[in-house]
Formats: C-alpha cells, sequence, structure tokens
C-alpha cells in the first residue's frame, strides 16, 4: 500500500480519463509525455498506482478507457494500449502492450453500447467492438466554437459525440472552451464561452447562465449522467450542466 504522499504524487498530472469497476475506479493522469494509471478502491479510498505509460507528448489531451471483449483498451494521446493478462480478485492489471491505433490521427474516443466512436480532425469513425471500421462521417469543427482542441468525448448514447474544447495555454484566448453535439449527419455548438479577464478562475457561474453565455475556461471532463450532460472545467472548479439533446431523430 502507498502512503499518502505517493498517492497524492499519483493525482499531480492532469486526470483525463476514469473507468468505474466493481471494487474500484481506474483513472488515467498525464503529465508530458507519461501517463500513470491508479486504481481508486470504492473501500476505503487508497489510490494505488498500477501501470504507467509513455509516449510522444502534444497537443491532444483527450483520453479514454474502452472495456471491450479483447482486453481493455486505453486510448491515450494519438497512442493505443492493451492492459494484457485478465484481471485478478483484487483488479489487479497486467503490463500495458502498445497497439497499432485503428484508425490514423484519432483525437478522442468513446465506447457505445455496440462498439466504439473515434473521433479525427476530419471524421467521426464507427468502429465495432473488435475495434474494425464500421462506417466514416466527416465533421469539422464550427468557426464560433471557442477553445479549438479536444479534451473529452462520452458517446450520446446513440449515434454521436457529446465533446468538450478547451483553448490551449499559447492560445490567445485559453481560458475559453465549447460543448459540442457531434453526430454523423452534424455537429451543433450545445455551450461555448469564455472567462472574462476580471473574472477570478474558480467563480466561472456557469450553474446560472445561459448556455450560450457560459464562462468556460478549460473544460476537460464530460459525462452523460440521466438524460443530462455533466462538464466539469479544470480551471474554473465548475460543473456545467447541459440536457442530453434528442438521439431518437
Amino acid at each position: 500500500m502507498q502512503s499518502e504522499t505517493e498517492t497524492n504524487t499519483l493525482l499531480d498530472g492532469r486526470p483525463v480519463a476514469a473507468l468505474a469497476r466493481d471494487d474500484d475506479v481506474l483513472v488515467l493522469t498525464e503529465s508530458g509525455d507519461e501517463a500513470r494509471i491508479g486504481a481508486l478502491s470504492l473501500t476505503d479510498g487508497v489510490l494505488e498506482e498500477v501501470s504507467s505509460l509513455t509516449g510522444p507528448a502534444s497537443d491532444d489531451w483527450a483520453a479514454a478507457f474502452l472495456d471491450l471483449p479483447d482486453g481493455l483498451f486505453v486510448q491515450w494521446d494519438r497512442t493505443w494500449w492493451r492492459l494484457a493478462g485478465e484481471n485478478d480478485v483484487n483488479g489487479v492489471l497486467g503490463e500495458p502492450e502498445r497497439v497499432e491505433s485503428p484508425v490514423d490521427g484519432v483525437i478522442a474516443s468513446a465506447q457505445t453500447a455496440t462498439g466504439v466512436l473515434a473521433l479525427t480532425e476530419t471524421e467521426l469513425v464507427e468502429l465495432d467492438e473488435s475495434l474494425d471500421v464500421v462506417q466514416r462521417h466527416t465533421w469539422r469543427m464550427p468557426e464560433d466554437a471557442e477553445g479549438q482542441t479536444v479534451t473529452a468525448a462520452v458517446s450520446d448514447g446513440a449515434d454521436g459525440l457529446v465533446v468538450a474544447t478547451a483553448g490551449l495555454p499559447t492560445s490567445t484566448r485559453n481560458d475559453s472552451g465549447s460543448v459540442l453535439h457531434i453526430t454523423p449527419t452534424a455537429v451543433t455548438v450545445l455551450a461555448t464561452g469564455h472567462k472574462p479577464a476580471s473574472e477570478a478562475s474558480t467563480d466561472c457561474e456557469d450553474g446560472d447562465v445561459d448556455a450560450q453565455s457560459s464562462h468556460l475556461a478549460q473544460p476537460v471532463s464530460v459525462a452523460v449522467w440521466e438524460e443530462r450532460i455533466m462538464i466539469a472545467d479544470y480551471r474554473c472548479n465548475a460543473v456545467l450542466q447541459l440536457p442530453l439533446p434528442d438521439t431518437t431523430g
């Protein structure tokens, strides 16, 4: 078991993905060209490091755990990994094995009921549970979306993705972001905005404003819960809630 100091060190990097399992939650954090996977026990709250990954540092932020029939996969940056070996009774994972990306240039991915949706800079790609390409659809980043770097993605429960974007530290407006709904036929801006220069980073007022007037600084996590979209903003220390768009049409 790790000491408290060692446990806190695991979270020094940027949290970019998580996966809830029966007894724990896997958390992926990254810092530069290194990422670490920790297991947070749901019994006693202890966080232990179980694996580490190394890869090229880039401007891509999004990552995902993909729990598929052929194993537990990790998409981090533009690299893909399989956590080889069977999980034992304590949920211990095998050594990560780097595998070929099923789609060139993936910047985000998310698991669906039937497989995986992978996003590149120009395509939304449907994959089956074996990570074979089923269909490709073109998409383009809306010009009115604040923050042009994809930071997170989650399935909308149908054939599309809900995506968070943010401005990079080197951009002219780095305290900005958007929430997009990307489907095979359309890209919709659900929320977009930036943090006013006069506002403290911890007071972005996302809870009481219209989505199109939201003060987004660096949204880095998106989840769907009870037909609602939950967006966590890293620099605002705030959570924006939005209704999930109708996916039945």
